[in-house]
């Protein structure tokens, strides 16, 4: 008997008649799964897109509102450049003791280097790429020098591999790889230089954007940037 009993509830399970139609059966009180919708097409499945593009969304304006962290390179750095230099012969030059000053705006970077004891040769502005770890403090830069232009006498891009810049700390690392070319009376030399710097000092020195310095050189157009 009671296998004949399980097998007639089966069958009333498979083989709907008038006691087991929809309508005659009462509401079972479940949870909507969240997942059943997605089959279901129409309303629900428009539904559940809202809430994803919702979260999407409030995702995005999460990532908007982190505030920036740019490595800050803002002060006075003591260190050298040793450029590998062709002029129809291959030559070797070193810039030791070199003074290199650094002011920051957000990750906009203006730099002056090669001081000769009055001035600065080469003016520079640039910007800044944060690392994605450590953003604060380690990161790239890239920078090009203000006079540079198609035909201009002296032409020189800079990629600052290694920024090491503990945030609060004056100690920081500056490494940079940079190709230049210059023609100047017609005698023509280009070169690849390695950078390398220290800080010494966070106080802004106040270096200008490029229209600034480059006007203030222009009377120097003619000298050597790197003799």
């Amino acid at each position: 008997m009671t296998h004949s009993r399980r097998c007639e509830a089966d069958r009333r399970r498979l083989v709907p008649g008038p006691e087991n139609t929809p309508a005659s059966r009462k509401p079972e009180l479940r949870q909507p799964s969240p997942f059943a919708s997605l089959a279901s097409g129409g309303n629900a499945t428009m539904s559940i897109q809202r809430r994803l593009v919702a979260v999407a969304t409030a995702a995005v304006v999460l990532c908007i509102a982190q505030p920036a962290h740019a490595v800050d390179l803002t002060g006075e750095w003591h260190g050298d450049q040793v450029c590998d230099r062709f002029n129809g012969g291959k030559f070797r030059t070193d810039f030791p003791d070199d003074i290199m000053l650094i002011s920051q705006e957000g990750d906009t970077v203006y730099v002056s280097a090669l001081f000769d004891g009055a001035d600065f040769a080469l003016h520079y502005q640039g910007n800044v790429i944060d690392a994605g770890k450590k953003p604060s403090r380690k990161g790239e830069a890239s920078l090009v020098e203000c006079t540079s232009a198609p035909g201009s006498e002296y032409a020189e891009t800079v990629r600052a591999t290694r920024l090491d810049a503990k945030k609060g700390a004056v100690a920081a690392q500056f490494v940079a790889t940079s190709i230049y070319t210059q023609m100047v009376d017609e005698a023509a030399d280009h070169g690849t230089c390695i950078w390398k710097y220290t800080r010494v000092s966070t106080a802004d020195p106040g270096v200008g954007p490029c229209a600034a310095e480059a006007s203030a050189s222009a009377a120097d157009a003619a000298v050597l940037r790197r003799p």
